[in-house]
């Protein structure tokens, strides 16, 4: 299994991106707090998402993804937020 970071900009505000979020909540898990910030748990590689996402966005939307490997973090986030990514990841 894979952990990636999904982050966007979505610059219009009055498109349905409902099917971008239908296709990130498809992975085998995932966890949604931030805004445009996801974590998600799959068997696809970033090449994959990179592709399904790409269908799901305007042209002058942006978007990175990445694959997180040494598992290293720090942030400032809720106790919940911490305790949800230390038990469904490889982050520590």
């Amino acid at each position: 299994m894979n952990t990636l970071i999904i982050s966007y900009d979505l610059k219009n505000k009055s498109s349905n991106y409902e099917s971008l979020y239908e296709a990130i909540k498809a992975a085998n898990g995932w966890w949604h707090y931030l805004e445009s910030f996801w974590i998600i748990i799959t068997e696809k590689d970033v090449a994959e998402w990179t592709n399904i996402l790409k269908t799901k966005i305007e042209k002058n939307d942006s978007f990175i993804i990445i694959d997180v490997k040494d598992g290293a973090t720090n942030g400032w986030l809720p106790k919940s937020a911490w305790d949800w990514i230390k038990n469904n990841t490889k982050i520590k």
